[in-house]
């Protein structure tokens, strides 16, 4: 009896430590790609960086300061540029979370397929309790990582702020166009112009919020574990 609570325990312990081994796999490959994503991104980011600030001194130069008027533009100028570097950043971390969450998806997916060819070959019932942990713990993983990019919508989100960012780019670019005009500075196109921005400003702005669609699911979890099961049990 002491022999057989003696091997329960140590079968038991095999399994605690081959799903700390999984979980630390997944938390080294997520940590990872995040790092390099970052990188990757800030790299890619950097041209438009240098791009704003082309922009930001041709406003210095059109938009002088002395002018109250011009200096109301300039404003909005610099009020778009911080909304546009908000939807930029917004829109980089969905694109980050997408890559991230593909990446370790397709990983423990492929370690999913090695788990399923183990337990088809003997059987559930025959199966050793490491294999069957590292089904169980490779079901739950894979389907964390594989689930969340359309849960969450990254691709859907990132392309839409984007789309934002884009729209208070455009803003810029019409202050910019208007003070290189020669009528810049007349009363009633001025007031015109700022107008018409402020109004272009608060139709683009929104706080976005982290919409969750549990109907990118594909399926009531527990009905997904029935049929897995019915699957892979002889």
């Amino acid at each position: 009896m002491i022999w057989n609570t003696l091997q329960r325990f140590n079968n038991l312990s095999k399994c605690f430590l081959l799903t700390l081994g999984i979980v630390f796999l997944a938390i080294l490959l997520h940590v990872t790609s995040v790092s390099y994503m970052r990188k990757a991104t800030l790299d890619k980011m950097e041209y438009l960086k240098s791009a704003d600030s082309l922009m930001l001194n041709s406003a210095d130069l059109l938009l002088p300061k002395p002018d109250p008027a011009f200096r109301t533009l300039k404003n909005q100028f610099s009020a778009s540029q911080k909304l546009k570097d908000y939807y930029e950043d917004l829109g980089s971390t969905y694109y980050r979370n997408y890559y991230v969450f593909s990446t370790c998806s397709i990983v423990f997916v492929t370690l999913l397929a090695v788990a399923v060819f183990l337990v088809i070959n003997a059987g559930w019932n025959n199966s050793p309790q490491l294999i069957k942990t590292f089904f169980l713990v490779s079901i739950c993983i894979s389907s964390f990582y594989f689930f969340l990019p359309s849960v969450f919508e990254n691709r859907e989100n990132f392309a839409l702020n984007f789309k934002k960012a884009r729209s208070f780019e455009q803003i810029q670019m019409n202050i910019l166009a208007y003070a290189s005009q020669p009528y810049a500075g007349n009363v009633d196109s001025l007031r015109k112009e700022l107008a018409g921005n402020y109004h272009q400003i608060a139709e683009n702005f929104d706080l976005l919020t982290i919409e969750i669609n549990p109907d990118k699911l594909g399926g009531n979890p527990e009905e997904i574990l029935k049929s897995l099961n019915s699957n892979y049990v002889k």
